[in-house]
């Protein structure tokens, strides 16, 4: 642990990033974008959590970003968010 205040921060930002996404999300929705995004996952891996197809798990975390400004990777409607 080298840089204590560095860890305190990131765990800061997590616990913020969290809060924002389950505040503005339905909780399936939240749950998929907090796998991908935070948890780096990839989309088959998602879906095989939350039991459903990868092409489903696309869905909702595509309509559940639909509101994030197009130049992040979140506001991309592609199959793979």
């Amino acid at each position: 642990m080298d840089d204590p205040a560095g860890l305190v921060l990131d765990v800061v930002r997590a616990d913020a990033a969290v809060a924002l996404v389950r505040s503005c999300l339905p909780r399936d929705q939240a749950e998929v974008i907090l796998l991908r995004v935070l948890g780096g996952l990839e989309v088959d891996e998602v879906a095989a959590i939350v039991r459903k197809r990868p092409g489903m798990y696309a869905c909702s975390s595509t309509v559940g970003c639909g509101g994030w400004p197009n130049g992040s990777p979140m506001g991309r409607r592609s199959a793979e968010v």
